[in-house]
């Protein structure tokens, strides 16, 4: 049983890795990729386990705009 938080998805990546397929991966910054950190902190406080969103949130929606323009 997983006792950190995150413990349980690492050990899934992991034993998906070690299967013979054709995989790549890369770090990427969270401040390269704002909205992704963004939602994962707002996932940690989250009482459900899954929430369907049909748009973005303002505050996301704040984040793509400064990626596209450039400021991130």
């Amino acid at each position: 049983m997983a006792t950190v938080h995150g413990d349980q998805l690492v050990l899934d990546i992991k034993h998906l890795l070690s299967q013979d397929r054709d995989t790549l991966t890369h770090h990427t910054y969270r401040e390269n990729n704002a909205c992704a950190d963004h939602m994962a902190k707002e996932a940690l406080e989250m009482e459900e386990d899954f929430r369907e969103i049909d748009s973005p949130p303002f505050n996301i929606l704040m984040l793509l705009k400064h990626d596209l323009l450039g400021y991130c």
